[in-house]
């Protein structure tokens, strides 16, 4: 763990980054007394994103800055967070894609978003084949409908 080298206040700022939400969540919450201690936090999840957040929010950190980055047609989100209670109602939606990212639009969310829809259609081809009644079939199409209608309400 990472964290255990620090003393609680040693530092202010703390960057995770390249490794899954869920190994996110083990390095912070094994170590809450440094955790407790940060003014602020960049997190960049490679997966499991969504977990993160519920996280973050039930723990009473709020972001401050999100966006999604494009590197070599990869798309990574980077989060900041800073202690304290959301003032904000979070959405299933603002969970799974992040609220800020949400909120700004631009061409480098569509284009994730437009990925990620193709992801999804992609799996829900290979299920129908294979398994056309699968438990996760009404998930992915679900899925497949939110992000065109994300994608729809950012064109």
């Amino acid at each position: 763990n990472g964290l255990d080298v620090l003393e609680p206040g040693e530092v202010s700022t703390l960057t995770l980054a390249g490794m899954g939400g869920r190994r996110i969540i083990e390095i912070l919450d094994a170590r809450e007394d440094v955790r407790e201690s940060l003014q602020c936090m960049v997190l960049q999840p490679q997966k499991e994103a969504e977990a993160l957040r519920r996280w973050l929010v039930s723990k009473n950190w709020s972001v401050s800055d999100e966006q999604v980055v494009e590197e070599r047609g990869r798309f990574y989100t980077v989060m900041a967070w800073q202690p304290g209670s959301t003032l904000r109602r979070w959405t299933d939606l603002d969970y799974r894609y992040g609220p800020l990212v949400i909120a700004s639009g631009g061409r480098t969310v569509q284009a994730w978003l437009t990925d990620e829809l193709r992801h999804a259609k992609n799996n829900l081809n290979s299920m129908v084949r294979s398994s056309p009644e699968h438990a996760r079939r009404p998930e992915l199409l679900a899925r497949c409908v939110e992000l065109q209608e994300l994608l729809a309400s950012l064109a």
